[in-house]
This record gives structure tokens, C-alpha cells and sequence, in this order.
């Protein structure tokens, strides 16, 4: 009797509404929720239905709010650039690399460069001598933002330190500042750029190669073993799948943690740490 008492027990709560959870994933920080909800969609469709728990989206418009929630336990999985992982680590945030998300070609890595209109006088010489008063960002927790443009800067003799920061959002309107002639430097994604070379923007100058975008799950809110599966998920995921995403369309690998030496380096050279990102005005 008392026996199956407990199994009537145990069925009516694995199956009551309290028992069931929803995971919620964070892509990246766009200004349209549309247009990230929708390309994160079928990735996510596709790891519900190989998940016991129901999976949804929630967007962010900015990386801020996104570290915030995830500390406050409100976020199980999030893509993020290098940057805001290391910014995120350096704030105590208990995260597990998931999978790494491959570049259009092929591999897991990018690069961010210093731009500059077309017609900027003298190439980094001329920049030298005009001395920038103001400089197009993407977000300050971007990689391609403060720490990428202003290492790249030094690197290449232009002082930039007392320019204003104008904070652009995403890469493409750094772009656009750009070929309009709003600012005469910038910081951006190099694949961004390119695409706007048509309308006048120049690559002036990369970074090495840096890990590119990842997903990451919250160790304090999904259990190790359900971390492993989604990995698994995704790494067995065959080409016909793979084609009908759009994020992960290009494929997916392991996350290689010591890849991400090369934007601590950034950082120490241009003396700040991690989490002094989050003081930028």
C-alpha cells in the first residue's frame, strides 16, 4: 500500500505544470528583437526538440543587461562574443562553454579592424597628425569595441585617448558613420566593413585572429549532464539540419578556452582589466 502511494506521488509530480521548466536562451544584443528572435529560431526549435524542456527565446538590446540576468540566475543559455565572456567570468558568473558557432568561412574566428573613410589623407600618417576628437563604437562591451579599436590605435601610433566615444549600437551603423563622414575613425567587425567598402569605409588596420562567438550555459541553473547533450546536439547535427539554421548555419565546434589568451592580451596591453568595461561612460 504505502508503495504505491509513493509511485502515485512520484507520477503526479513529475507531471504537474510546477515540474516542467522553460529554458530560456540569449542571442546576441541587437536593436531589432524581431530579426534576432527570428534568426535564433530555428537553432532553438531545433534543440527543443531534442530536449526534455521546453526552450525560449529572450532578447537584450545591450550586453549590460545580459550580464545582469544571467548573475540573477534569469538566463540558462547565451551567445556571446570573447569580451563579454571574459567580462562575465571576471564577475563570478558560473558559465560552462556549450559550443562555438563557425565564421561564414568556416572556422571559429574573426577579426576587428580600425576604419576610416575612404578618403582620410595620408592613411594612418595623416590620422597621426589629425588627432581624432571623436571615434564610432560599437558597444563598450563589444570585442570589436573600446579594448579592439584603442589597441589597435596604439599599435599604430595614432592617439585617440582623448576622443569621444560615440556609441553606435551594432557595426553596421559604426559603418555607416563612417562612409557619411560622421567620425573619422571607428572600431568594427573586419567582415562588416568590408561588406560597406562600396560606400567608402577602409580598412586601416586588424587584430590578430580572435575566438569568435560562443554559447554558454548557466552552471547554476542546468545540470552538467543536460549541458553535455545540447554539446552533443549540436556537434552531431547532420549538413540538411545545419542548412535550414541561421545561427549555426555554418557549423559548430568544440570551444577552445585557451584561444581566448590573444583578447587578455588586448586588454593587459592597453591596461584595464575585465571588468573595468563596465565603468566606460
Amino acid at each position: 500500500m504505502k508503495k504505491s502511494v509513493f509511485i502515485f506521488l512520484l507520477i503526479a509530480i513529475l507531471f504537474s505544470p510546477g515540474w516542467s521548466r522553460t529554458i530560456t536562451f540569449v542571442p546576441l544584443p541587437k536593436e531589432n528583437p524581431f530579426s534576432t528572435v527570428s534568426r535564433s529560431a530555428p537553432l532553438v526549435n531545433y534543440l527543443q526538440s531534442h530536449s526534455p524542456y521546453d526552450i525560449a527565446i529572450n532578447h537584450y538590446d545591450n550586453y549590460e543587461d545580459i550580464l545582469q540576468h544571467f548573475l540573477l540566475g534569469n538566463i540558462d543559455l547565451v551567445q556571446l562574443g570573447p569580451l563579454p565572456m571574459l567580462v562575465l567570468e571576471s564577475l563570478g558568473g558560473n558559465l560552462v562553454p556549450v559550443i562555438a558557432l563557425r565564421e561564414k568561412d568556416g572556422t571559429h574566428q574573426y577579426t576587428c579592424c580600425l576604419a576610416v573613410p575612404f578618403d582620410v589623407p595620408g592613411g594612418k600618417e595623416g590620422l597621426r597628425k589629425l588627432a581624432p576628437t571623436s571615434v564610432a563604437l560599437t558597444q563598450p562591451l563589444s570585442t570589436c569595441g573600446m579594448v579592439a579599436t584603442y589597441w589597435l590605435a596604439r599599435q599604430h601610433g595614432i592617439d585617440i585617448t582623448q576622443a569621444e566615444p560615440h556609441w553606435k549600437g551594432n557595426h553596421e551603423r559604426v559603418a555607416l558613420s563612417l562612409a557619411r563622414k560622421n567620425h573619422l575613425i571607428g572600431g568594427l567587425k573586419t567582415g562588416i566593413a568590408q561588406k560597406y567598402s562600396h560606400i567608402g569605409v577602409r580598412v586601416l588596420a586588424e587584430t590578430p585572429p580572435l575566438p569568435g562567438f560562443a554559447i554558454y550555459a548557466n552552471a547554476d541553473t542546468l545540470s552538467s549532464g543536460y549541458i553535455s547533450r545540447l554539446r552533443m546536439t549540436m556537434l552531431q547535427l547532420n549538413h540538411s539540419d545545419q542548412h535550414k539554421l541561421q545561427l549555426g548555419r555554418h557549423g559548430f565546434e568544440e570551444v577552445d578556452i585557451s584561444a581566448y589568451a590573444t583578447v587578455r592580451k588586448l586588454l593587459q596591453d592597453i591596461e584595464l582589466q575585465a571588468a573595468d568595461l563596465l565603468e566606460l561612460p
